[in-house]
């Protein structure tokens, strides 16, 4: 009898075993499969992200810059022929081609980090009919005077906006407000899923 009951058992250990590593294996199975689709959501919204703020004209913010220059004579640098006053459209911007988006996934909730490239100058346009003079040396009103005195105010207008700190502040300022303005249909589609925080480069 004894025999008998070996004999009975030993089919069903076998049966019990492969039953567990079916489950281990389905286990195994599940658990890929959820990790490729956790981290799918991850870099579709990093692409999304980025698609919907570089499709976007983010170009540049303006601001008028009113300056006075000098043109001095030609044969002697030292004297001052005259100034002349003028307004030139300053331009500045960042490369949003090296935005970077970077999703951090907890159980509670996504975090998604913008971070924002420095922001520079892209351009100054004087405003040829905003020049105004006061010539010093009378003989230096001529025909010229014009070509000049505009090349003297681009240069002028450049040497003084790229020491102007808080100019750029602004356009920091300002592309950080246009990218939160640009994701946030995004947030509010996802409620308390995603969180956004907006860096700049450099900054501590």
């Amino acid at each position: 009898m004894q025999e008998v009951r070996k004999k009975i058992r030993t089919p069903r250990k076998i049966a019990i075993l492969c039953v567990l590593a079916l489950a281990v294996i389905a286990a195994a199975c599940a658990f890929l499969y959820f990790t490729q689709q956790s981290k799918r959501p991850t870099v579709d919204t990093v692409s999304y992200l980025k698609s919907i703020i570089l499709k976007s004209d983010l170009s540049t913010r303006s601001a008028v810059y009113n300056g006075i220059a000098e043109v001095h004579n030609p044969e002697s640098p030292d004297k001052i022929d005259y100034y002349v006053s003028y307004k030139a459209n300053v331009k500045t911007g960042i490369n949003f081609e090296k935005l970077k988006v970077e999703v951090e996934d907890t159980d509670v909730v996504k975090t998604v980090y913008i971070t924002l490239p420095p922001a520079y100058i892209t351009g100054v346009e004087v405003d040829a009919g905003s020049l105004d003079y006061i010539f010093v040396n009378k003989k230096a009103n001529n025909p010229d005077t014009l070509q000049t005195a505009y090349a003297a105010c681009e240069a002028d207008a450049q040497a003084e906006v790229a020491e102007d700190a808080q100019l750029l502040e602004l356009a920091q300022t300002n592309a950080e407000e246009v990218v939160r303005a640009l994701t946030e249909p995004f947030f509010m589609q996802h409620g308390s899923e995603y969180n956004l925080v907006v860096n700049h480069e450099g900054e501590s």
